[in-house]
């Protein structure tokens, strides 16, 4: 994992300060990230407040019907159904963690075309 996201100069999370780095940190002591955006707090400084399904139902992200309802907390239940051996519960926790990921990129869009906005700073494109 380390050496894969090595290339990038940029990490992006949705609460990944509080959780995924660390938990990142504890499982691969050498991953350093050159650079990390958390969306939780830029979005926050944006008025988007609440949970990542929460901020995306808001902003008008959507994510397919059978995956609406999933939250974190489903996330848990299938990962522990998935080591029980339940078929489809790991591919439906890789389906929504998928959603999670790609949806950063219209996230961290929303920021870089707000931020500037809320900062009153002038960027020229």
């Amino acid at each position: 994992f380390p050496d894969a996201v090595a290339k990038f100069p940029l990490t992006v999370t949705f609460n990944g300060a509080q959780f995924d780095l660390q938990f990142l940190r504890r499982r691969f002591p050498q991953f350093c990230p050159l650079a990390h955006i958390d969306l939780r707090y830029a979005l926050s400084k944006l008025g988007h407040n609440g949970g990542l399904k929460q901020i995306e139902r808001t902003l008008g992200i959507k994510r397919p019907d059978h995956l609406r309802e999933v939250d974190g907390y489903e996330a848990v239940r299938l990962w522990s159904a998935h080591r029980r051996g339940t078929a489809g519960a790991l591919d439906r926790l890789v389906e929504y963690c998928r959603h999670d990921v790609v949806n950063m990129k219209p996230l961290a869009e929303r920021v870089a075309q707000e931020m500037p906005k809320v900062a009153g700073v002038t960027v020229p494109l």
